[in-house]
């Protein structure tokens, strides 16, 4: 069964969350520095780490996993569907964490007179990535009722 719509929907959903490593989730314009918030870290435009972000990084790997994880464990679809909400879990815990990130790093940066902060699109790839798990769970739900329907029949 993994030749499902709803592994379309998680492998889609993992690639999403995979972007949230390569793309920036914020940029801090100052007088002299360029700052760039990513999954790893506050950067200097240089690339050198001035604060590490290693719990949003954990995050983002749980967040990661938890779809491809779901794939495999196609032959029960109960479990799947925890899983499935779990990956939810996951992913508003790493939208959570990334606000807090970059609020917490736009009001440090105030002191070092920012003249202009914005977000990039690395940082909306888990509301994207809800999406495409949440279809997923829709299918699976389905296919739970037709196997349902199909034992009522026998």
């Amino acid at each position: 069964m993994i030749q499902r719509i709803q592994t379309v929907y998680l492998l889609l959903a993992a690639a999403i969350v995979s972007l949230f490593f390569f793309l920036p989730l914020g940029h801090f314009l100052g007088d002299v520095q360029q700052y760039v918030l990513t999954a790893t870290g506050l950067r200097t435009a240089e690339g050198g780490v001035v604060s590490p972000t290693q719990p949003m990084k954990l995050m983002a790997v749980i967040a990661v996993v938890m779809p491809l994880l779901t794939i495999f464990i196609y032959k029960r679809r109960q479990r799947q569907l925890r899983f499935c909400y779990a990956s939810m879990a996951a992913l508003a815990g790493l939208q959570v964490m990334a606000c807090i990130y970059l609020w917490s790093f736009w009001h440090v940066m105030q002191g070092f007179e920012i003249h202009a902060a914005r977000l990039s699109a690395g940082a909306v790839a888990p509301i994207v990535a809800f999406v495409p798990v949440w279809m997923a769970m829709r299918a699976i739900r389905r296919d739970e009722e037709k196997v349902r329907s199909i034992d009522r029949i026998r």
